[in-house]
């Protein structure tokens, strides 16, 4: 017998009899591999994060040497001036593209977003919302900021780790009395309900809402624990927040407003149904 071919048997020879993975060592494999996944998806989607974190820090509020510093980083000469003439795009087309509505992930969509509302709302002074809006709900289309919430969402849609689910789940109600409401939905750790109320009103010029109040619900209507004024919130709250713009709906048209959180960015809150690009 060659030595080769003895000691192989002789090593199959001293093994133990194989047995059946445990439980524990199933879920053990799998959490590393989950784990694997979410570090390389971090790694594949970190250079797409850091740009658009840095296309939105060229928006008014933004701060240009952070831009400066990840175009640096990045390798990228300018992120501050305008795309093509054929990105661009009117805010109604831009929506239309954002189907269905989520939080941007795409660095070329958000520079046309930003140029599609510097277009819709130029200068830095409010207007006022159009009666016809009154008595209507809408939901979030677009932002124009940039944090922790896109790239959870982005980890979120590929099924890595995160804490935060997508938040574009948000609705904003004005009612016939000028009563506000804003109610944002997250998922922590993918099951776990939160949800972020705002209560306000519309200003007697209809050109800002007022929030006067938040809460955070974390849980379910019969388990869950409510949070009076939350600290984010609140401090979110407190900035002056501005009608940028408005679009009556009527018929087959969507109606829109855009708001913006002095100081954060705007943000754009559509009807159902179909947008019509200009």
């Amino acid at each position: 017998m060659r030595p080769f071919t003895f000691l192989h048997l002789y090593a199959a020879s001293i093994q133990p009899p194989s047995a059946p993975i445990s439980s524990g060592a199933s879920l053990f494999v799998a959490a590393g591999a989950w784990g694997a996944h979410t570090l390389l998806l971090r790694v594949s989607l970190g250079r797409r994060f850091l740009m658009m974190k840095a296309i939105s820090e060229t928006r008014p509020e933004g701060n240009p040497e952070v831009a400066a510093a990840l175009a640096l980083k990045l390798g990228v000469a300018d992120l501050a001036g305008a795309p093509e003439e054929a990105d661009l795009l009117s805010l109604p087309a831009l929506l239309a593209l954002n189907k269905p509505r989520t939080i941007v992930e795409s660095p070329k969509l958000l520079l046309a977003g930003r140029e599609a509302l510097r277009a819709a709302a130029p200068g830095s002074g409010s207007v006022r919302l159009a009666p016809s809006s009154l008595g209507r709900s809408y939901r979030f289309a677009f932002r124009d900021y940039i944090n922790f919430e896109e790239l959870s969402a982005m980890m979120a849609r590929r099924g890595g780790f995160t804490l935060l689910g997508s938040s574009a789940d948000g609705q904003l109600s004005i009612g016939e009395g000028r009563e506000c409401a804003l109610v944002d939905r997250f998922r922590l750790l993918y099951f776990l309900p939160i949800t972020i109320e705002w209560k306000g009103a519309l200003s007697a010029e209809a050109d800002r809402i007022d929030w006067t109040n938040t809460r955070a619900r974390l849980g379910w209507k019969r388990l869950g624990k409510t949070f009076e004024r939350p600290p984010t919130a609140e401090r979110l709250r407190q900035n002056p927040w501005l009608v940028r713009g408005s679009v009556a709906g009527g018929g087959d048209e969507c109606g829109m407003v855009v708001l913006e959180n002095r100081g954060m960015g705007r943000l754009v809150y559509t009807e159902e149904g179909e947008l019509t690009p200009a």
